[in-house]
């Protein structure tokens, strides 16, 4: 039944451009949710089954069975069509349904389906073998309409009644685990279609992971689930990128699902570098690898603006780091901000007279605090080395550059560095 899968949908989900935070995701125009019609109730089979036609009708019916494809659909139909009222009804509809399957003719198993459905005596198992048919192929019929024609809107509201129905139908059956497992595997994908249409992402997401842990060969449930980790909010594009070019290495030659893997990356990345890479690596796992991540343009230049930083504190640092002449003021500073050369340093330095040059950060009429060391000049405010108390009054305007003279007398280490100067002029 699952031979007739296409592996491409019908229409781009992405017209992306890329945004300071990742994709701008153009969703279609939403198509709403219809109440779905009841769930039909399982039939009671027959006791007993007699050929009412006698060996006319046994002949018929056993030629058809011996036939395939679309032959056998068609002698069912002509069985039928001879004999409404036989006993042989609901087996000769689901032999004609499995003629259209096998002959990929499924707008015509869909409507076989829907005869098997209304069938007064088709138990739950029967029933769910029709849903079947109704929730795999729709999806891949309905993907090719525009989303917002009176057309989808049915299918999806058909699509939802066999998912919903069917897994009911399907709880109701004693089936086999395996079969059990196909069958919800087909209605979780097109309940997720549906979702998705309806721009229910997080559902979507949810129905078509159940639908890949159990068809991890399923191309077009890659692709629609990529398409819902994408839209959903919060987006995971690394995850939806990952599946969409799973989707793509399940189906090489579906030109919509490259075409969308190309623009999607791009978008979302900047640059199609790395594409191959993550093309390998979905060719060969079912489900992104631990900790797999694809990086944003975003996340690229903040992480070049990260790296160029990081240069320009490590070049700053080995500024600050380099031993200047013990005759310069930042010299002067390192060897007193040293333990191991302050108290020597201090020896020599205690009493000198040194003529500065500096930014005035503030002043009084007696005292003027200067920023004296290059690296401190670049703070904002600039922050103060030098602590110096005049000879004489003199104003003296912050932010002014000047040149002072004075006799060093203590310093501080902490909270930041500091000498006191006196005798101080100005100039």
């Amino acid at each position: 039944m699952m031979d007739g899968m296409r592996t491409a949908g019908g229409r781009e989900w992405l017209r992306g451009a890329a945004l300071a935070t990742g994709l701008c995701l153009l969703a279609v125009a939403p198509v709403w949710a219809q109440a779905i019609p009841p769930c039909p109730a399982p039939g009671t089979p027959l006791a007993k089954r007699t050929w009412k036609g006698g060996m006319p009708e046994y002949n018929a019916y056993i030629a058809a069975s011996k036939l395939t494809g679309t032959a056998q659909a068609q002698a069912f139909a002509a069985f039928l069509q001879k004999y409404p009222q036989s006993d042989y009804r609901l087996p000769a509809l689901q032999q004609e349904m499995a003629g259209y399957v096998t002959a990929k003719n499924y707008a015509a198993a869909e409507r076989t389906a829907e005869a098997v459905l209304k069938d007064p005596h088709a138990p739950a198992a029967v029933q769910a073998g029709a849903f079947t048919v109704i929730a795999y192929y729709l999806p891949n019929a309905a993907a090719n309409l525009p989303a917002t024609s009176a057309r989808m809107s049915q299918d999806l509201v058909r699509i939802d009644w066999a998912a919903h129905c069917g897994q009911q139908a399907l709880a109701a059956t004693q089936a086999p685990a395996q079969k059990k497992a196909q069958a919800s595997y087909v209605f979780n994908r097109a309940a997720g279609f549906v979702a998705l249409q309806r721009h229910h992402y997080a559902a979507a997401s949810r129905h078509f992971q159940s639908a890949v842990e159990f068809n991890s060969k399923d191309a077009q449930s890659y692709y629609w689930l990529g398409i819902a980790e994408l839209y959903k909010k919060p987006a995971d594009f690394s995850r939806g990128l990952f599946y969409v070019a799973r989707a793509q290495a399940l189906a090489p030659s579906a030109t919509t699902i490259s075409s969308y893997l190309q623009k999607a990356y791009t978008s979302y990345h900047g640059s199609a570098q790395g594409l191959n890479s993550l093309e390998s690596t979905a060719q060969g796992s079912a489900e992104p690898p631990s900790g797999f991540k694809i990086q944003s343009a975003r996340d690229i230049a903040m992480a070049q603006y990260q790296a160029e930083l990081q240069k320009v504190n490590a070049a700053n640092a080995a500024a600050r780091a380099k031993l200047y002449p013990a005759d310069t003021f930042r010299g002067i500073k390192q060897r007193l901000m040293n333990p191991a050369t302050r108290m020597s340093e201090w020896k020599q330095v205690k009493g000198q007279t040194y003529q500065l040059q500096g930014v005035v950060v503030s002043a009084t009429l007696r005292t003027v605090d200067l920023s004296v060391d290059p690296f401190d000049q670049q703070a904002k405010p600039p922050k103060v080395d030098v602590h110096l108390v005049l000879a004489a009054p003199r104003r003296v305007h912050a932010g002014a550059h000047v040149t002072i003279t004075g006799t060093a007398t203590a310093f501080h280490t902490t909270p930041s560095f500091l000498m006191v100067m006196n005798k101080g002029k100005v100039g």
